[in-house]
């Protein structure tokens, strides 16, 4: 016998269900539930706080040496901006049908899609806050060409990507990657010949993508975040920057010279350290700038960026950079200027976090429930609308998107 929707909470359940499945960026992703933000009375425009541990120094010889827990307190602004919401009519009749009449009835399945997409599309939006690279912007990945990190020959890419990951202290499990269609097109064709099990040769010729391949997930996305590079040219660092920095001051840019958010760039001379060993990686360290600005008409602007400049020291154990800037270093930015690009990504998951809260419950609790599934707390309220003469239903999320680890991410450029 078909299952049947039954009740309000039969169709939250089928609509997380439907939700759940058709998310691609963000099934890769950390999920948070916090329940106590509608328990304890918090209200639109309060913050939750997500703990960031930091790293301690390790010590060596017999005697203890007691290292404080460090933490980072990342506030968390819930706004009305965070409320995902889909209304719609039906009759409570409906509620008798099989979940497959109801839902193709309802037409729930499109409606969850289109949920899970905009949540998707936000969460891409994160890779505007990382700062590794891999590849050449313009050209596709799987496409021939290239040298070390800018190689864009498929497998090295992602193997790439991989690899910068793994200097930066990032677990070798749950790692995924998400594409443009136009890339994983190349990126598959670029796979197709290496040796592999005959079940996943066969579901790439089938599938025309590949699903696993180098311990990575991969999915695709037309909703991959787009970065148009600001008018800026190649500058210079502009006098000395201090020890634990999050901002650089530039000259060189242009007059009036423009950089948009999430716009990735190299120091010449600076690279990344291992946060583990805290020891020089070897590879240059790419930064992100955080928010757009715009030089003054001598060329010179202040970068608010990512990650901090930071060195390593017997007291600090959370360095970023193996030496400080010098002045009058070279600063290159990654792209033509005035010229968009995808920003496609491979990331760990605890690098980007979707925070779930509940919404508080309505006065009519019988026509309003709340369920809680793989992270997502989603409410579903049914009322008549006395104006029209009909039964109508609103879905609603509150969730809000973080980047928690940056630094486990690397946007690999594409066209």
């Amino acid at each position: 016998m078909a299952n049947i929707i039954k009740n309000l909470t039969g169709l939250t359940k089928e609509s997380l269900f439907q939700l759940t499945n058709n998310l691609s960026f963000t099934a890769g992703c950390n999920r948070e539930y916090d329940k106590n933000f509608a328990v304890e009375g918090a209200k639109i425009g309060n913050y939750l706080n997500v703990k960031k541990m930091k790293n301690s120094p390790v010590t060596k010889g017999p005697v203890l040496v007691i290292q404080p827990v460090e933490e980072e307190t990342i506030p968390i602004e819930i706004s009305s901006a965070n409320q995902y919401q889909i209304g719609f009519e039906f009759n409570n009749a409906d509620l008798s049908l099989s979940v497959e009449e109801f839902v193709k009835k309802t037409n729930l399945d499109t409606k969850m899609q289109k949920l899970a997409n905009e949540i998707d599309t936000d969460g891409l939006k994160m890779a505007l806050k990382v700062g590794n690279q891999v590849g050449t912007p313009g050209v596709q990945p799987g496409f021939v060409g290239g040298a070390g990190l800018t190689m864009t020959t498929s497998p090295n890419i992602f193997l790439n990507a991989s690899a910068v990951l793994s200097e930066l202290g990032t677990p070798d499990s749950d790692r995924s990657v998400i594409l443009t269609p136009l890339g994983m097109a190349s990126s598959t064709a670029g796979l197709s010949g290496l040796l592999a099990p005959t079940e996943v040769i066969g579901e790439q010729y089938r599938k025309g993508r590949i699903r696993q391949a180098l311990d990575l997930d991969f999915a695709q996305t037309a909703n991959v975040a787009r970065i148009t590079c600001g008018t800026r040219t190649n500058g210079t660092m502009n006098g000395i920057t201090a020890e634990g920095a999050t901002t650089i001051n530039v000259t060189g840019l242009g007059a009036g010279g423009t950089i948009a958010a999430g716009e990735k760039f190299t120091i010449t001379g600076v690279n990344s350290v291992n946060p583990l060993k805290q020891s020089d990686t070897g590879i240059i360290q790419s930064f992100c700038n955080l928010t757009a600005v715009t030089a003054n008409a001598a060329g010179q602007a202040t970068l608010n960026i990512f990650p901090k400049i930071s060195v390593p020291s017997a007291t600090n154990a959370n360095g970023t950079v193996a030496t400080l800037p010098l002045a009058g270093a070279v600063v290159t930015f990654s792209g033509t200027a005035s010229t968009t690009y995808p920003l496609n990504m491979c990331y760990h998951k605890d690098a980007f976090t979707l925070t779930s809260v509940d919404l508080p419950m309505v006065a009519g609790a019988d026509k309003c429930v709340r369920q809680v599934h793989k992270g997502l707390s989603m409410t579903v309220w049914n009322d008549s609308d006395i104006t029209n003469y009909r039964q109508v239903c609103r879905i609603d999320i509150m969730a809000v998107w973080t980047a928690i680890r940056p630094e486990t991410a690397c946007v690999i450029w594409g066209a």
